[in-house]
Order: C-alpha cells, then structure tokens, then sequence
C-alpha cells in the first residue's frame, strides 16, 4: 500500500484530540490562559499556535488533494526537501526539550482564549484528517509543498504531514507540562 505512514500520522492526530479534550475540556478559562511567566505561553496559545501552523500549511494541502497545486521552482531542486526535512523533523520531535525561537508567523494568534478553544481544536482536527484523505493515494515524495515562512524551504508531502503530526504531540506535551506546574491555578469555575 502506498503511503502506509499515513496510519501512524493519522494515529497522532487522533491522539492528539482525544489527549487535549480528555486533558483540558475541565480547565476554567483561567486555567487555560495561565502563563508559567508572562513571556511565555499558556495552554491555549499552545493549542492555537499548532492551528495557526497547521492553517497556514492547509492551503497547499488543499490544493493537492484536489489536484490543482503547482509546484513552485524551488520545489525542483533535488534533496533540498530532505535536507529541511530532517533538519525540521527533529527539531519540532517530542523527545527534544530544547526550546526554539518560533517565527513571528506561527505565533499564537490570541494572547487569552475562550474555553471554546478546544471545541475550534476538535472542528480543526476533523478538517485535517479530512485533507489528509484527500491526499492519501498521491505520491508524497515526489510532491513537494513550501513552508509558510520561507518558500526556499521545500519538504516532501510526506516530510509535512510528519512534520505537523509530531508538532502537534510536542505542543500537547508542552501543555501538559504547564498544566503540571505546581504554580498551575488548582480551583477553577467554569465559564460557558
């Protein structure tokens, strides 16, 4: 079967939504606003800034799925796609701690959020999986796709939908860790 990885990102992304609704659909808003320091992000600007990623990169996905993606010139340029590729896959790796300057464009888009956050993470997920499907009999390494940021940086179809999979378990952990921090606010009252 071609592109058998997908099960595993599709794995992860399932995962993913599931772990963020079981882990913080109790939090109050002000739980899911709390910042460990002021420069720092809370709960919700983790889980917005993995949909502001995932946003800006839908697009291209979109695209292709339809089968109307025009490959840019940069994309002809062999092994550049793996050289990014890897160079990105490990650093957005949930095993690697060490934290990275994230471009201005894939900050968070909010600075406080509505409890409604995961509701939009939940509704976001489904149209991910729904592209991914769409992209599923494709060659993905053939195709390629240009990050948001830069477009001299090429990854593989396959090398993206890893990329985003293994970004999205990173930033859940990072939730996680922040809701597990002794200064974390405890009592909460939900908002509707």
């Amino acid at each position: 079967m071609q592109n058998e990885y997908l099960n595993e990102v599709r794995l992860t992304f399932e995962s993913v939504t599931l772990k963020v609704q079981e882990s913080f659909s109790h939090l109050s808003e002000k739980q899911l606003n709390w910042k460990p320091k002021p420069h720092e992000w809370s709960i919700a600007q983790c889980i917005d800034h993995v949909m502001t990623i995932n946003k800006l990169y839908l697009p291209q996905l979109i695209e292709i799925g339809d089968k109307i993606y025009t490959p840019r010139f940069w994309h002809k340029i062999p092994f550049i796609d793996q050289l990014w590729g890897n160079l990105i896959r490990k650093s957005v790796d949930p095993s690697n701690t060490k934290k990275s300057k994230t471009p201005t464009l894939f900050n968070p888009a909010i600075s406080d959020s509505r409890t409604s956050i995961l509701k939009e993470f939940q509704k976001h997920q489904k149209e991910l999986l729904t592209v991914l499907d769409r992209t599923a009999g494709l060659d993905h390494q053939k195709i390629k796709v240009s990050s948001p940021a830069s477009s001299l940086v090429t990854l593989s179809l396959e090398n993206c939908w890893k990329i985003l999979a293994l970004h999205e378990e990173r930033h859940f952990n990072q939730a996680k860790k922040i809701m597990d921090m002794s200064k974390f606010p405890k009592s909460f009252q939900r908002f509707a």
